[in-house]
């Protein structure tokens, strides 16, 4: 069999240096603040007091029943999940799962627009 040698692309790292692609597969809420806080001129702590408001916000509304649609993102809503007879993997049971509420984001269309063109 014949060794094949890949060599993959190099990324920019949000931290400022190179590391390869595939250590890049998570952008963390720190990172996210760091780059948002350094495009808006604010400091990180400033940054991070804004994002932990707006999530606080979103948490709120939806917990009243409130759609939150942010246009050219998307929509935050809040499902009903129906009740359902489940089987259990491990020991092939029939269990009951409950009814719940789940958060749902449906993205808008100009912003999956912006990954296909």
């Amino acid at each position: 069999m014949k060794a094949i040698s890949l060599t993959l692309p190099v990324a920019f790292s949000i931290r400022g240096s190179t590391k390869p692609m595939e250590e890049f597969i998570i952008m963390t809420k720190t990172d996210l603040i760091k780059i948002a806080a350094r495009k808006a001129g604010l400091t990180q702590a400033q940054m991070a007091d804004a994002y932990q408001s707006l999530m606080d916000t979103l948490e709120e509304a939806l917990q009243d029943g409130e759609k939150v649609s942010l246009v050219g993102f998307g929509t935050f809503e809040i499902k009903d999940v129906p009740a359902k007879e489940a089987l259990n993997p491990a020991t092939g049971e029939k269990v009951q799962v409950p009814a719940c509420k789940k958060p749902v984001l449906k993205f808008g269309k100009s912003f999956k627009d912006a990954f296909n063109a």
